[in-house]
């Protein structure tokens, strides 16, 4: 009876307590990144969008000081028909108080099968019209995901300062705002970059620290309450009579 009280505490009430454990030891370690911003860009001579600041999505998103944040932007780029089949580059440049602090460019390819191999991974271009139409996406639009720029926290802290994204207007290329977005992903170093890289593998690791230790520690428990019960004169387990109580 011992001994299967002894099993479910381990597996039944320790080993859940480990898991929650290492849950909240992830959770204090590895803090979430930003949430979504929907990217609406507005035409001028050039396409742009504010990202921080006042009033911004991330306005009540807490950076962390001593980390550095990665920019993930996703744009969703439809190429129009003066764009049909060309290949070409396209600017764009992340301001900050009317002063560049970052541009680059990406390589933008309208070709029309280049499109269809990046919406339909099973379906081969050839063979489009052969296939029913519900396994066919015709999409025209592009996902493109630039992540090339860093930065720290405490520059993304101060709330009275504004960045945004400029994208060089091109006739033809359209930016689809419903599907276009970005969020800030933390770039970890040391110990956590480990954690989040080997999610699953430091999960178990963990868990199985937590449990293990609460384990050892529950049988050393266990086997010195039962030592204590068979040593002669420790009082445990001996049966007394009423008398013998009164006395005492």
């Amino acid at each position: 009876m011992y001994f299967f009280s002894l099993f479910m505490t381990v597996m039944f009430v320790l080993l859940p307590f480990s898991v929650l454990s290492y849950s909240k030891l992830h959770e204090a370690l590895i803090p979430p990144n930003s949430p979504k911003t929907p990217l609406y860009f507005t035409s001028s001579s050039t396409q742009s969008v504010y990202i921080t600041g006042k009033d911004s999505v991330n306005e009540n998103y807490r950076f962390d000081p001593y980390l550095v944040y990665k920019w993930n932007v996703n744009l969703n780029l439809v190429c129009g028909d003066e764009l049909k089949n060309k290949l070409f580059t396209v600017d764009y440049a992340i301001i900050s108080q009317n002063a560049t602090v970052f541009n680059d460019f990406f390589i933008l390819d309208c070709d029309i099968s280049a499109s269809h191999v990046h919406n339909n991974w099973f379906v081969p271009y050839n063979l489009r019209f052969w296939m029913p139409p519900i396994t066919v996406n015709y999409d025209r639009s592009i996902d493109m995901a630039l992540n090339k720029f860093k930065q720290p926290g405490h520059e993304l802290m101060n709330k009275s300062t504004q960045f945004r994204i400029e994208l060089q207007e091109i006739p033809g290329l359209i930016v689809n705002n419903d599907r276009s977005w970005m969020d800030f992903q933390i770039e970890f170093s040391g110990f956590r970059y480990y954690i989040v890289k080997y999610y699953i593998l430091s999960f178990l690791v963990g868990v199985f620290s937590f449990w293990s230790t609460n384990t050892i520690v529950c049988l050393i428990t266990t086997f010195r309450v039962f030592n204590a019960e068979d040593e002669p004169g420790s009082g445990l387990g001996e049966k007394r009579t009423f008398s013998e109580m009164r006395i005492d």
